[in-house]
């Protein structure tokens, strides 16, 4: 679904400009965090979709539920695990500030949990909404594969709930909506969980864009009352716990339309072939973008060769970094990551038997 990776290049490139520009000089480029959420929302929704597909497929040839989970474990770790060990463990090397003293919380997709509990963000800890994902995708699947089908959208409905619950009473009970609280697994499932409300409607229901719009609608609403708590000055204990949806319903609603539609001067924006082919390496960029600083640095001092990659975040920092981590994800992508990937052959959802096709078999997702 190139579209999609035309919103993963988007998303990527807003992380990029809020790691990369001085918030005072540049406030509006810390919105560019909020590609994460967009991140979390494709994931939930291509996630989930993948698995009620398999799901639906290896009822129709009976085949055990486990078949699916082993392969849909499989194909994730080929996708995710190898660039981002190898990351980790070349950082770590080369004595990148950070890497050796978390590398533990890192290596065991911890990351979030020790953010929260240290109070300190370094280098590396970027890798949070990695840990969340590793989370979402160590549980999501029991629940979509063996679940009973009826019992799924309460469940879902449960989850994100869930998400908003946790970060009201954490907000409530410090007085403050920190950064800490905003990356703990509880408190982002709802962006997650928003995505596979998505998955499933788009299957489950012929109402797919009544209910999408009713989000849009809702994503209006609450981002009136988050800007009006911010220009007022009212209290945000509580209501930044719940106007944070906003940009999860938001995104819902694009990734809905974008997916959908697939027309439009936008859509035909979001398939040019260079976006395209970012949002393809998109998880390397992300992945790459904050070691840039760190090692050229590390490269100066060995070195003592000038490296023209300016220290303080501003414009030319954004370019220096964000052409460098393209080229090295473009690098890994076609060098390393593709060819692990390709071996996803090996571990189908489905065994078909010849001459029969489940009717998922063709789905976009």
């Amino acid at each position: 679904m190139h579209h999609l990776d035309g919103l993963r290049a988007i998303a990527v490139l807003g992380v990029v400009l809020c790691h990369t520009l001085d918030p005072e000089r540049h406030p509006w480029s810390q919105h560019g965090a909020y590609g994460v959420q967009l991140f979390f929302v494709l994931s939930g929704f291509l996630i989930t979709g993948i698995l009620i597909d398999a799901r639906r497929d290896a009822e129709q040839v009976a085949q055990p539920m486990g078949g699916v989970l082993r392969s849909f474990y499989a194909r994730r770790a080929l996708r995710i695990f190898p660039v981002y060990y190898a990351t980790l463990l070349v950082g770590a090397l080369i004595g990148v500030e950070g890497m050796r003293a978390d590398l533990g919380w890192n290596l065991a997709y911890l990351s979030n949990w020790h953010v929260m509990s240290d109070g300190q963000f370094g280098a590396v800890t970027h890798v949070w909404s990695l840990a969340v994902e590793e989370q979402f995708y160590l549980l999501w699947p029991f629940v979509v594969l063996f679940a009973p089908r009826r019992a799924l959208p309460w469940l879902i409905g449960f989850v994100i709930a869930a998400a908003l619950t946790t970060r009201v009473i954490l907000t409530v009970a410090t007085d403050m909506w920190s950064g800490g609280i905003a990356i703990l697994t509880p408190s982002v499932l709802d962006s997650l969980g928003l995505g596979a409300l998505l998955a499933f409607v788009w299957r489950e229901s012929r109402g797919a864009d009544r209910i999408v719009d009713g989000l849009g609608v809702l994503a209006i609403v609450l981002g009136l009352v988050d800007v009006a708590v911010g220009r007022w000055g009212l209290p945000r204990s509580g209501i930044a716990a719940v106007t944070e949806m906003w940009w999860s319903l938001a995104f819902v609603w694009l990734v809905h339309r974008v997916a959908r539609e697939r027309t439009g001067a936008f859509g035909r924006l979001l398939t040019l072939r260079p976006l395209a082919y970012l949002g393809t390496i998109s998880y390397g960029v992300y992945l790459f973008h904050l070691f840039v600083v760190p090692v050229a640095t590390i490269t100066e001092r060995h070195t003592r060769v000038n490296l023209p990659v300016p220290v303080e975040r501003s414009p030319a920092q954004f370019v220096v970094v964000a052409v460098v981590s393209v080229a090295v994800a473009a690098i890994s992508w076609t060098a390393f990551e593709r060819p692990i990937n390709s071996l996803k052959h090996r571990f189908p959802y489905v065994t078909i038997a010849r001459g029969s096709r489940p009717a998922s078999a063709s789905s976009p997702v």
